[in-house]
């Protein structure tokens, strides 16, 4: 009882004090916080700094960096409900996207009153210092972790339950927070050399499947995600017999040079671009239909047989790439089209019998903690 009444009274000086499991928690609005989930201790909630995706939350290793800094405020007339703010992009807030798609993905946006940004912070009973956060948006799901054996880092929102990724420890940071880190300068991926003149108009057979593998890494290919839960999300898996990385390529009527990617793993769907006005760089499936963010335009590139561009209708000034940041090798993006391996894409024939679409698997649960205290009461 004493060592337990000491550790309550600890975490009372440092900032914030618990009771119940239901009490409203308190936090000093004018330090700032660190937040680490049970699941992976010896990391913390980031925000991704490579120079483009600014917006982007995930779990790095815990460090003196500000994206990793929040300071949590209370919301005005909403008891128990806080907005989070990052030191990183203090004119921002933790927040979900709303746009009828993704709506369990964490990110930033700038702060204002809206109920994706108000998070309710409840005390976890038997772990003094941890704390569920449910956004108002959605009040049955709980910020989270993936936990599907590839994205440890992702973080999102996922329903409401016991589990250790869901089982947040909140801890004052040091009174000096550092200086916003600067934006590194991400490293171009590499410049190839020509070797030969393509041919001027590619021609696909709409009845065969292709498999599509960067230049920048020529030993995995364009995927769809399959874990139980993301199957609308395209990235880079290491070229295999999956159906993920089947397409067929079927040209737009009365649209010269512009062709629809269909998935063999998602046969009612076709390779797209979000857009929400937000998230207009991410590629991901959608239901085919006739709309200029699946109109692909595939130009040869001269001087590499074999390799050519994919551009969308939509952004037309814009290729999809490879995220090239250090961190992310297997995310695929649009970005300003220009002369980088990222941008090269091999297209070769697949073999006639296509396997049937790989069956969904259960997603691991993260570990359920075992209590080891109870909270004051």
């Amino acid at each position: 009882m004493k060592f337990l009444l000491s550790i309550t009274c600890i975490f009372m000086l440092l900032g914030y004090h618990t009771k119940a499991q239901n009490t409203t928690p308190v936090f000093d609005p004018n330090i700032w916080y660190n937040l680490s989930p049970m699941y992976q201790p010896t990391k913390s909630l980031d925000v991704l700094n490579d120079g483009k995706n600014f917006n982007r939350v995930w779990l790095d290793k815990t460090q003196l960096a500000s994206g990793q800094y929040w300071k949590i405020k209370p919301v005005n007339g909403q008891a128990g409900y806080f907005q989070l703010i990052s030191l990183f992009q203090p004119a921002k807030s933790l927040d979900i996207i709303n746009d009828g798609k993704n709506n369990n993905q964490a990110w930033l946006d700038k702060t204002q009153n809206i109920s994706g940004q108000f998070w309710k912070i409840t005390p976890i009973e038997g772990f003094v210092g941890s704390f569920r956060l449910s956004p108002m948006f959605q009040p049955t799901k709980s910020l989270d972790v993936l936990n599907d054996g590839k994205n440890f880092s992702l973080v999102w929102l996922d329903n409401t339950q016991n589990v250790s990724g869901q089982y947040w420890v909140i801890t004052p940071k040091e009174t000096k927070a550092p200086a916003p880190t600067p934006a590194p300068v991400p490293t171009p991926t590499p410049k190839p050399s020509p070797t030969s003149k393509p041919t001027a108009n590619p021609v696909f057979d709409p009845n065969i499947w292709y498999n599509l593998s960067p230049m920048y890494q020529p030993t995995k290919s364009l995927d769809v995600l399959n874990d139980g839960k993301n199957f609308n999300r395209v990235w880079l898996d290491k070229t295999q017999l999956a159906s993920g990385q089947y397409w067929k390529i079927k040209p737009v009527n009365g649209q010269a040079g512009y062709f629809q990617l269909i998935s063999l793993f998602q046969p009612a769907k076709s390779l797209d671009i979000i857009n929400d006005g937000k998230n207009n760089n991410q590629a991901w499936l959608d239901k085919t239909q006739n709309i200029s963010g699946q109109f692909w335009k595939i130009t040869p590139i001269e001087g590499f047989v074999g390799s050519f561009r994919l551009s969308p209708m939509f952004q037309p000034t814009k290729s999809l790439d490879v995220l090239n940041d250090g961190k992310n090798f297997s995310q695929v993006w649009l970005d300003k089209t220009q002369n980088i391996s990222g941008q090269y894409w091999i297209i070769t024939p697949k073999e006639t019998k296509a396997p049937a679409p790989t069956p969904t698997p259960s997603p691991s649960p993260s570990p359920v903690p075992a209590p080891d205290s109870k909270p004051m009461s």
